[in-house]
């Protein structure tokens, strides 16, 4: 419940080196009492997982966002599954790279 209220304040933090895996693992269990029962929560990790320089609590807030929003838009029910993994983008503008 600390975590819900915490989402609630407009209070900015400092972006630091972020696993991304296990900041969304530790979420778990919010995530799962957010969405609700007839809305199951998987997390899956795939490794390697690379770390990012972020506010923790943006990182927070968007995941839990989404959750809810997934929530929402299944009314009677659903599974939701979070994937955290690195991918490779080949981008026309020169931002290509694994992320």
């Amino acid at each position: 419940m600390k975590e819900l209220l915490a989402f609630g304040r407009d209070e900015r933090g400092q972006a630091r080196v972020l696993d991304l895996g296990e900041a969304v693992e530790s979420m778990r269990l919010m995530l799962r009492t957010a969405a609700g029962t007839t809305h199951p929560v998987t997390i899956d990790r795939e490794e390697p997982i690379g770390r990012v320089l972020m506010d923790r609590t943006q990182l927070e807030r968007v995941v839990l966002n989404l959750v809810m929003n997934a929530r929402d838009a299944m009314p009677n029910g659903g599974s939701i599954a979070i994937r955290v993994r690195e991918t490779d983008v080949l981008a026309a503008d020169g931002d290509s790279g694994s992320y």
